[in-house]
């Protein structure tokens, strides 16, 4: 299997977008990427990065502190406890597989299953399941009705999109952190812009099936 393949988000670099002609951009920060697998991240510094390389269902435009539909067409209650989200047509990820709802409920379930103490799961407490009934269509069912914090959550360090097509096994035996790294070492290969980001390593933080 190849690993997890994150899709190209060029088009959302926002403020940091690259001067025509120069050839890379360079960001000074304090803040240090810990890791880039969503589910073991909880900080500025790799959610920077993620917000880049990962779609995201929902996203904050640059300017605003109001987020809006990323790679979802439209988002919403549809009762009480249902958050619905239906994606934009033709989706895919960075290596021209589909990105589906299948892809997002693995994602989400992910997260809560693999619950890694430095990981964003704490974010998605108010969350019971997540359906995918259609390919385009995702229906988040909540424990608490009316969360008028979630379309917001969908566009923190627990929204990346991840594919479900691209784990390295053996990570389904993986079932305690940190695993071997010769094991289960996952690595993304992205382009953001001009700039080139190459096998970057995502180390296991527990059960990945």
């Amino acid at each position: 299997m190849a690993p997890l393949v994150p899709m190209v988000r060029a088009a959302n670099l926002g403020s940091f977008a690259v001067t025509p002609g120069i050839a890379a951009l360079t960001i000074g920060t304090s803040d240090k990427i810990t890791t880039l697998d969503p589910a073991g991240a909880y900080d500025n510094g790799s959610f920077t990065v993620m917000n880049q390389v990962y779609p995201f269902l929902m996203n904050t435009p640059p300017g605003s502190p109001d987020v809006e539909p990323d790679i979802a067409e439209s988002a919403d209650f549809t009762a009480p406890t249902d958050f619905t989200v239906k994606l934009k047509p033709g989706l895919k990820f960075a290596n021209g597989h589909d990105l589906t709802s299948s892809d997002v409920k693995f994602s989400f379930d992910r997260i809560i299953k693999i619950n890694d103490a430095n990981g964003p799961a704490s974010l998605l407490a108010n969350l019971a399941s997540t359906d995918a009934p259609d390919d385009t269509t995702v229906v988040f069912h909540l424990k608490v009705g009316n969360d008028q914090t979630f379309a917001q959550i969908l566009s923190t360090n627990a929204g990346p999109i991840v594919g479900t097509a691209y784990l390295v096994p053996p990570c389904s035996e993986v079932s305690a952190s940190p695993a071997p790294r010769s094991k289960c070492e996952l690595a993304i290969r992205v382009s953001v812009a001009v700039q080139v980001v190459n096998a970057i390593p995502m180390h296991a933080v527990g059960r990945w099936d």
